[in-house]
Protein backbone atom coordinates (compact mmCIF):
# COMPACT_ATOMS: atom_id res chain seq x y z
CA UNK A 1 0.00 0.00 0.00
CA UNK A 2 0.93 3.33 -0.27
CA UNK A 3 1.04 6.18 2.27
CA UNK A 4 0.95 9.64 2.03
CA UNK A 5 2.36 12.35 5.16
CA UNK A 6 1.32 15.91 5.58
CA UNK A 7 4.17 16.93 3.96
CA UNK A 8 3.68 14.89 1.06
CA UNK A 9 6.22 12.06 1.14
CA UNK A 10 4.25 9.38 -0.88
CA UNK A 11 6.18 5.66 1.01
CA UNK A 12 5.38 2.00 -0.55
CA UNK A 13 4.92 -0.63 2.62
CA UNK A 14 3.81 -4.20 2.88
CA UNK A 15 1.38 -4.69 5.80
CA UNK A 16 1.10 -8.87 6.54
CA UNK A 17 1.50 -10.56 9.80
CA UNK A 18 4.26 -11.67 10.64
CA UNK A 19 5.57 -14.56 12.93
CA UNK A 20 2.18 -13.90 14.95
CA UNK A 21 2.78 -10.10 15.32
CA UNK A 22 1.28 -7.65 12.67
CA UNK A 23 4.28 -5.79 10.97
CA UNK A 24 4.18 -2.59 8.57
CA UNK A 25 8.01 -2.85 6.18
CA UNK A 26 8.82 -0.26 4.37
CA UNK A 27 9.20 -1.17 0.64
CA UNK A 28 10.60 2.35 -0.58
CA UNK A 29 9.82 5.90 -1.26
CA UNK A 30 8.02 7.25 -4.64
CA UNK A 31 9.29 8.23 -6.79
CA UNK A 32 12.36 6.62 -6.51
CA UNK A 33 10.77 3.31 -6.96
CA UNK A 34 8.03 3.43 -9.68
CA UNK A 35 4.74 1.01 -8.68
CA UNK A 36 6.02 -1.77 -10.77
CA UNK A 37 9.36 -1.91 -8.83
CA UNK A 38 7.42 -1.66 -5.69
CA UNK A 39 5.11 -4.47 -6.26
CA UNK A 40 8.36 -6.26 -7.28
CA UNK A 41 10.15 -5.66 -4.06
CA UNK A 42 6.89 -6.29 -2.17
CA UNK A 43 6.60 -9.94 -4.09
CA UNK A 44 10.02 -10.26 -2.56
CA UNK A 45 9.48 -9.44 1.28
CA UNK A 46 6.44 -11.65 0.76
CA UNK A 47 8.29 -14.69 -0.49
CA UNK A 48 10.73 -14.26 2.61
CA UNK A 49 7.55 -13.98 4.80
CA UNK A 50 6.38 -17.38 3.20
CA UNK A 51 9.67 -18.86 4.63
CA UNK A 52 8.98 -17.66 8.33
CA UNK A 53 11.56 -14.95 7.94
CA UNK A 54 10.89 -11.55 9.10
CA UNK A 55 11.82 -8.71 6.98
CA UNK A 56 11.76 -6.07 10.02
CA UNK A 57 13.97 -7.85 11.79
CA UNK A 58 16.45 -8.35 9.63
CA UNK A 59 16.22 -4.65 9.18
CA UNK A 60 16.45 -3.45 12.61
CA UNK A 61 19.41 -5.75 13.15
CA UNK A 62 22.78 -4.42 13.58
CA UNK A 63 25.47 -6.17 11.97
CA UNK A 64 29.59 -5.76 11.93
CA UNK A 65 29.86 -3.65 8.61
CA UNK A 66 27.78 -1.03 10.61
CA UNK A 67 29.92 1.63 10.69
CA UNK A 68 30.53 3.67 14.64
CA UNK A 69 28.94 6.35 13.12
CA UNK A 70 26.26 5.15 11.88
CA UNK A 71 25.81 3.00 15.61
CA UNK A 72 26.11 6.86 17.35
CA UNK A 73 23.51 8.08 14.70
CA UNK A 74 21.24 5.39 15.57
CA UNK A 75 21.82 5.08 19.42
CA UNK A 76 21.24 8.91 19.22
CA UNK A 77 17.93 8.50 17.83
CA UNK A 78 16.85 5.35 19.31
CA UNK A 79 17.65 6.03 22.87
CA UNK A 80 20.14 8.69 23.41
CA UNK A 81 18.06 11.68 22.55
CA UNK A 82 15.91 11.12 25.90
CA UNK A 83 19.25 11.33 28.03
CA UNK A 84 19.95 14.19 30.30
CA UNK A 85 23.60 13.74 29.17
CA UNK A 86 22.95 13.67 25.04
CA UNK A 87 24.74 17.11 24.58
CA UNK A 88 27.77 15.65 26.63
CA UNK A 89 27.56 12.38 24.63
CA UNK A 90 27.19 14.36 21.36
CA UNK A 91 30.21 16.27 22.18
CA UNK A 92 32.36 13.44 23.51
CA UNK A 93 31.72 11.55 20.23
CA UNK A 94 32.90 15.17 17.95
CA UNK A 95 35.99 15.49 20.32
CA UNK A 96 37.18 12.16 20.07
CA UNK A 97 35.38 9.15 18.16
CA UNK A 98 34.57 11.09 14.63
CA UNK A 99 38.15 9.47 13.56
CA UNK A 100 36.43 6.51 13.96
CA UNK A 101 33.23 7.27 12.01
CA UNK A 102 33.88 4.73 8.93
CA UNK A 103 35.28 2.14 11.19
CA UNK A 104 33.16 -0.44 11.20
CA UNK A 105 31.84 -1.96 14.58
CA UNK A 106 34.27 -5.36 13.89
CA UNK A 107 37.63 -3.31 13.26
CA UNK A 108 37.16 -1.63 16.82
CA UNK A 109 39.63 -4.17 19.14
CA UNK A 110 40.02 -3.69 23.15
CA UNK A 111 43.62 -2.56 22.11
CA UNK A 112 42.31 0.67 20.23
CA UNK A 113 40.22 1.39 22.87
CA UNK A 114 42.74 1.28 25.58
CA UNK A 115 45.01 3.04 23.67
CA UNK A 116 42.26 6.04 23.28
CA UNK A 117 41.05 5.84 26.71
CA UNK A 118 45.15 6.49 27.61
CA UNK A 119 45.64 8.97 25.53
CA UNK A 120 42.89 11.22 26.33
CA UNK A 121 43.54 9.79 30.15
CA UNK A 122 47.41 10.74 30.51
CA UNK A 123 48.63 12.65 27.50
CA UNK A 124 45.61 14.95 27.39
CA UNK A 125 45.42 14.68 31.32
CA UNK A 126 41.46 14.55 30.97
CA UNK A 127 40.68 11.28 32.91
CA UNK A 128 36.94 12.35 33.71
CA UNK A 129 36.15 12.75 30.00
CA UNK A 130 38.53 9.63 28.78
CA UNK A 131 35.99 7.26 31.37
CA UNK A 132 32.56 9.37 29.94
CA UNK A 133 33.97 8.65 26.50
CA UNK A 134 34.39 4.76 27.66
CA UNK A 135 31.14 4.87 29.26
CA UNK A 136 29.57 6.04 25.90
CA UNK A 137 31.69 3.42 23.65
CA UNK A 138 30.56 0.68 26.25
CA UNK A 139 26.85 1.63 25.72
CA UNK A 140 26.94 2.18 22.41
CA UNK A 141 27.95 -1.63 21.73
CA UNK A 142 25.79 -3.05 24.47
CA UNK A 143 22.79 -1.36 22.55
CA UNK A 144 24.19 -2.71 19.36
CA UNK A 145 24.26 -6.34 21.19
CA UNK A 146 20.30 -6.02 21.65
CA UNK A 147 20.25 -5.44 18.41
CA UNK A 148 21.76 -8.53 16.77
CA UNK A 149 25.23 -7.39 16.42
CA UNK A 150 27.42 -10.47 17.23
CA UNK A 151 30.71 -9.56 17.92
CA UNK A 152 32.20 -8.59 21.02
CA UNK A 153 31.98 -5.28 23.31
CA UNK A 154 35.71 -4.03 23.01
CA UNK A 155 34.86 -1.82 26.41
CA UNK A 156 34.54 -4.94 28.33
CA UNK A 157 37.73 -5.19 30.60
CA UNK A 158 39.19 -1.74 30.16
CA UNK A 159 39.81 -0.40 33.18
CA UNK A 160 38.91 3.32 34.29
CA UNK A 161 41.17 6.19 35.51
CA UNK A 162 41.54 6.99 38.75
CA UNK A 163 39.22 9.82 39.36
CA UNK A 164 40.15 12.62 42.00
CA UNK A 165 37.04 14.09 43.80
CA UNK A 166 37.34 18.06 43.03
CA UNK A 167 37.65 20.33 45.80
CA UNK A 168 38.26 23.73 44.27
CA UNK A 169 36.24 26.92 45.17
CA UNK A 170 37.14 30.80 44.74
CA UNK A 171 39.68 31.76 48.02
CA UNK A 172 39.27 34.73 49.66
CA UNK A 173 42.38 35.77 48.05
CA UNK A 174 40.71 35.11 44.62
CA UNK A 175 37.88 37.43 45.07
CA UNK A 176 38.67 40.68 44.11
CA UNK A 177 40.51 39.77 41.28
CA UNK A 178 37.68 37.55 39.98
CA UNK A 179 34.82 40.25 40.22
CA UNK A 180 37.48 42.92 38.97
CA UNK A 181 37.31 41.02 35.47
CA UNK A 182 33.25 39.82 36.07
CA UNK A 183 32.02 42.80 36.85
CA UNK A 184 33.91 44.92 33.83
CA UNK A 185 33.68 41.88 31.24
CA UNK A 186 32.21 43.23 28.08
CA UNK A 187 29.49 40.50 27.51
CA UNK A 188 26.35 41.22 30.03
CA UNK A 189 24.80 37.60 29.31
CA UNK A 190 28.29 35.96 30.16
CA UNK A 191 28.72 38.70 33.41
CA UNK A 192 25.37 37.42 34.37
CA UNK A 193 25.04 33.95 33.34
CA UNK A 194 28.68 33.67 35.83
CA UNK A 195 26.61 35.70 38.42
CA UNK A 196 23.88 33.42 38.33
CA UNK A 197 25.56 30.32 38.75
CA UNK A 198 27.51 31.53 41.42
CA UNK A 199 24.53 33.10 43.91
CA UNK A 200 22.62 30.30 43.41
CA UNK A 201 24.11 26.89 42.88
CA UNK A 202 22.68 25.70 40.26
CA UNK A 203 24.27 23.31 37.61
CA UNK A 204 25.05 25.41 34.16
CA UNK A 205 22.53 23.35 31.78
CA UNK A 206 19.80 24.57 34.53
CA UNK A 207 20.88 27.97 34.00
CA UNK A 208 21.46 27.41 30.17
CA UNK A 209 18.03 26.45 29.97
CA UNK A 210 16.44 29.08 32.69
CA UNK A 211 13.43 30.80 31.71
CA UNK A 212 11.48 34.06 32.74
CA UNK A 213 8.09 31.71 33.30
CA UNK A 214 10.18 29.66 36.20
CA UNK A 215 10.98 32.88 38.53
CA UNK A 216 8.47 33.95 41.23
CA UNK A 217 9.20 37.64 41.51
CA UNK A 218 7.01 38.21 44.91
CA UNK A 219 8.64 34.75 46.59
CA UNK A 220 11.87 35.60 45.33
CA UNK A 221 12.15 32.09 44.12
CA UNK A 222 13.65 30.37 40.83
CA UNK A 223 11.52 27.08 40.17
CA UNK A 224 13.40 24.31 38.07
CA UNK A 225 11.00 21.77 36.33
CA UNK A 226 13.64 19.01 36.11
CA UNK A 227 17.08 18.56 37.95
CA UNK A 228 20.09 15.69 37.42
CA UNK A 229 18.03 13.93 40.34
CA UNK A 230 14.78 14.12 37.77
CA UNK A 231 12.99 16.13 40.80
CA UNK A 232 11.94 19.69 40.27
CA UNK A 233 13.96 21.87 43.07
CA UNK A 234 13.02 25.39 43.99
CA UNK A 235 16.10 27.82 44.87
CA UNK A 236 15.82 31.03 46.68
CA UNK A 237 17.15 33.97 44.97
CA UNK A 238 19.42 36.06 47.11
CA UNK A 239 18.41 40.43 46.88
CA UNK A 240 21.79 40.94 45.14
CA UNK A 241 20.66 38.70 41.97
CA UNK A 242 16.82 39.35 41.57
CA UNK A 243 18.15 43.29 40.99
CA UNK A 244 20.36 41.63 38.52
CA UNK A 245 17.61 39.84 37.05
CA UNK A 246 14.86 42.87 37.22
CA UNK A 247 17.35 44.51 35.41
CA UNK A 248 18.01 41.89 32.62
CA UNK A 249 14.29 41.40 32.27
CA UNK A 250 13.72 44.81 31.41
CA UNK A 251 16.82 44.50 28.07
CA UNK A 252 15.86 41.29 27.11
CA UNK A 253 12.90 39.59 25.20
CA UNK A 254 11.53 36.22 25.05
CA UNK A 255 11.14 33.55 26.97
CA UNK A 256 15.05 32.63 27.63
CA UNK A 257 16.46 34.56 30.65
CA UNK A 258 19.79 33.63 28.23
CA UNK A 259 18.99 33.72 25.05
CA UNK A 260 21.37 32.34 22.59
CA UNK A 261 24.56 34.19 21.55
CA UNK A 262 24.65 33.66 17.68
CA UNK A 263 21.36 31.58 17.04
CA UNK A 264 17.96 30.44 18.11
CA UNK A 265 16.72 29.22 21.48
CA UNK A 266 19.07 29.45 24.87
CA UNK A 267 22.80 29.92 24.93
CA UNK A 268 24.95 27.21 25.60
CA UNK A 269 27.88 25.98 27.80
CA UNK A 270 30.11 28.92 27.24
CA UNK A 271 33.15 27.52 28.11
CA UNK A 272 35.44 29.65 25.68
CA UNK A 273 34.13 32.71 27.20
CA UNK A 274 34.45 31.29 30.51
CA UNK A 275 38.36 30.93 29.57
CA UNK A 276 38.60 34.19 28.28
CA UNK A 277 37.27 35.27 32.04
CA UNK A 278 39.63 33.28 33.94
CA UNK A 279 42.38 33.61 31.80
CA UNK A 280 42.53 37.47 32.91
CA UNK A 281 41.62 36.42 36.53
CA UNK A 282 44.46 34.25 36.42
CA UNK A 283 42.72 30.73 37.72
CA UNK A 284 43.27 28.37 35.05
CA UNK A 285 42.28 25.35 37.44
CA UNK A 286 38.87 26.87 38.15
CA UNK A 287 36.23 25.27 35.85
CA UNK A 288 32.45 27.02 35.18
CA UNK A 289 31.00 24.24 37.76
CA UNK A 290 33.58 25.21 40.46
CA UNK A 291 31.08 27.81 41.33
CA UNK A 292 28.79 25.73 42.23
CA UNK A 293 31.00 24.50 44.84
CA UNK A 294 32.35 27.85 45.98
CA UNK A 295 28.48 28.96 47.20
CA UNK A 296 28.35 25.74 49.01
CA UNK A 297 31.68 25.96 50.92
CA UNK A 298 31.50 29.46 51.11
CA UNK A 299 28.22 28.70 52.82
CA UNK A 300 30.06 26.51 55.18
CA UNK A 301 32.70 28.85 56.01
CA UNK A 302 29.41 31.43 57.14
CA UNK A 303 28.23 28.54 59.84
CA UNK A 304 25.61 26.71 57.29
CA UNK A 305 24.40 23.67 57.96
CA UNK A 306 25.27 20.03 55.89
CA UNK A 307 21.43 19.99 55.50
CA UNK A 308 21.09 23.50 54.71
CA UNK A 309 23.32 22.81 52.25
CA UNK A 310 22.45 19.83 50.62
CA UNK A 311 19.07 21.80 50.44
CA UNK A 312 20.01 24.92 48.60
CA UNK A 313 22.39 22.59 45.91
CA UNK A 314 19.74 20.23 45.36
CA UNK A 315 21.48 17.09 46.94
CA UNK A 316 19.33 14.02 48.16
CA UNK A 317 19.77 13.50 51.29
CA UNK A 318 19.82 10.06 52.41
CA UNK A 319 18.77 10.62 55.86
CA UNK A 320 16.39 12.96 55.60
CA UNK A 321 12.70 12.04 55.38
CA UNK A 322 11.78 15.49 54.57
CA UNK A 323 7.98 15.93 53.01
CA UNK A 324 7.34 18.68 50.33
CA UNK A 325 5.47 20.58 53.18
CA UNK A 326 8.44 20.54 55.38
CA UNK A 327 10.66 21.46 52.60
CA UNK A 328 8.46 24.64 52.01
CA UNK A 329 9.09 25.31 55.56
CA UNK A 330 12.53 24.91 55.37
CA UNK A 331 13.11 27.43 52.47
CA UNK A 332 13.37 30.60 54.90
CA UNK A 333 16.59 29.04 57.00
CA UNK A 334 18.41 28.30 53.24
CA UNK A 335 17.39 31.95 52.30
CA UNK A 336 19.13 33.04 54.85
CA UNK A 337 22.08 31.47 55.08
CA UNK A 338 22.78 32.04 51.11
CA UNK A 339 22.23 35.65 52.26
CA UNK A 340 24.72 35.37 54.55
CA UNK A 341 27.81 33.43 52.14
CA UNK A 342 26.68 35.72 48.93
CA UNK A 343 27.16 38.92 50.98
CA UNK A 344 30.41 37.78 52.28
CA UNK A 345 31.49 37.04 48.75
CA UNK A 346 30.59 40.64 47.80
CA UNK A 347 32.73 41.93 50.92
CA UNK A 348 35.87 40.27 49.99
CA UNK A 349 35.42 40.65 46.30
CA UNK A 350 34.89 44.66 47.10
CA UNK A 351 31.98 44.39 45.55
CA UNK A 352 30.14 46.04 48.15
CA UNK A 353 31.12 47.45 51.82
CA UNK A 354 31.27 45.42 54.61
CA UNK A 355 28.49 48.35 56.50
CA UNK A 356 26.17 47.71 53.08
CA UNK A 357 22.79 46.77 54.32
Amino acid sequence: MLMVTGNGYKTFYVYKKVQGRPERIKVGRFPDLSVEQARNRAKVLLAAIAQDKNPSEDKRRIRGTMTIGELFNLYMEKHGQYKKSQYNDRSLYNLYLTPWAHKKLLEIRRADVEDLHKKIGMKLQHPYQANRLRALLHTMYEFSLKRGYEGNNPCRGVEKHQEHKRDRFIQKEELPRFFNVLMNDPHPVIRDFVLVSLFTGARSGNIQAMQWVEINWERSEWHITETKSGQPHTVPIVGFLMDILRQRRKQVDGEWVFPGLTSEGHIRDPKVQWGHICKKVGLDDLHIHDLRRTLGSWMAITGASLLVISQCLGHKVASSNMTGVYARLSMEPVRQAMETAVRTILIHGNVIDSDTV
